[in-house]
């Protein structure tokens, strides 16, 4: 059995373009993100048996055909077409679904890199693009993972720190636990302590998001992304949190009085910054005082169940 780590996601930035031509062309709005991951994360065991493909989770609501996990093992089964190879997975859930944490897609990124290992299969960049298309865009930064730069409509990404060619599409080899090459560092994004607040309210679904964005507001703070940028070239904690930005925190934020509670207690108790996660409904509080973030999350541990205390990673 082969254990696995699924590692959350956090858009740093957030940036929707409102190119009509673009959208009419693809039928998405053209993106500019910076994502890190996180320490929070899902875990996955892999067991090969014969034929057939089982998926249990110790989430009841997730154990079901419709599950990413299951998905990528069904199409990249279906792909090689070989009727022999099987797999048990286990997953265990930590990141909150539906939270704008990238939880489901991290989860199938993760399956598909293990799981071709496991069935020893050799696959090209073009079979791994037309895999993680079929699943969903944002399993391309997922299967890349790092601090990168996303853009198109999500496939497009490209990690900002220069990392070890030799690293399998830079990434996953250098997490692995036996990895010894030190000269290939994933993510040199500098800690920042942070509290996820999940609110207990209904998610929009991201395609409401998008259609219900205010496109005369949006786009329009792409300062931000340089910015940002430059603050993680320069390892500056402070300026990374004061460059924070998402265009759907405003939509977010709309008529949402528990939201907007929940970003005054944040800043009340020492948050640095407060905003959204991706599309919503996650809160998200970053500190740079490790000793802060703990204390206001054992507080607000006991006003808000999902409650999750973490770090960039």
């Amino acid at each position: 059995m082969i254990k696995a780590k699924a590692y959350a996601k956090l858009n740093l930035n957030l940036h929707v373009l409102p190119d009509q031509e673009y959208k009419q062309k693809t039928g998405y709005y053209p993106i500019r993100f910076i994502n890190c991951n996180l320490e929070l994360h899902d875990e996955l065991y892999f067991e090969e048996q014969k034929r057939t493909i089982d998926f249990t989770c110790d989430d009841k609501e997730l154990s079901n055909g419709d599950n990413f996990v299951y998905k990528t093992a069904f199409f990249l089964k279906s792909l090689i077409n070989e009727k022999e190879r099987g797999i048990r997975i286990l997953l265990k859930k930590h990141i909150p679904v539906k939270a704008g944490l990238g939880g489901g897609s991290s989860d199938a990124a993760t399956t598909l890199y293990y799981l071709s290992r496991l069935w020893n299969i050799k696959l090209n960049q073009n079979q791994i693009h037309f895999l993680l298309e079929k699943i969903g865009t944002d399993t391309f930064y997922s299967y890349k993972e790092g601090v990168c730069e996303v853009g198109g409509y999500g496939t497009e990404n490209t990690c900002i720190f220069k990392v070890n060619k030799n690293c399998f599409f830079h990434k996953r080899k250098c997490l692995s636990v036996n990895n010894t090459d030190k000269t290939c560092k994933l993510s040199q994004i500098p800690r920042i302590w942070m509290i996820l607040v999940n609110p207990e309210k209904q998610k929009q679904s991201t395609a409401w998001m998008y259609h219900n964005l205010n496109l005369s507001k949006i786009g329009k703070n792409l300062a931000m992304y340089d910015a940002l940028k430059q603050a993680i070239h320069k390892k500056n904690k402070g300026k990374i949190v004061k460059s924070v930005f998402n265009d759907f925190e405003q939509l977010v934020k709309e008529g949402d009085e528990e939201t907007l509670e929940i970003e005054k207690r944040l800043y009340n108790m020492g948050a640095d910054k407060v905003f959204i996660a991706g599309s919503g409904p996650t809160i998200v509080g970053l500190y740079l005082s490790k000793k802060k973030s703990l204390e206001a999350s054992q507080y607000l541990k006991i006003k808000y169940k999902q409650t999750i205390w973490t770090h960039t990673r």
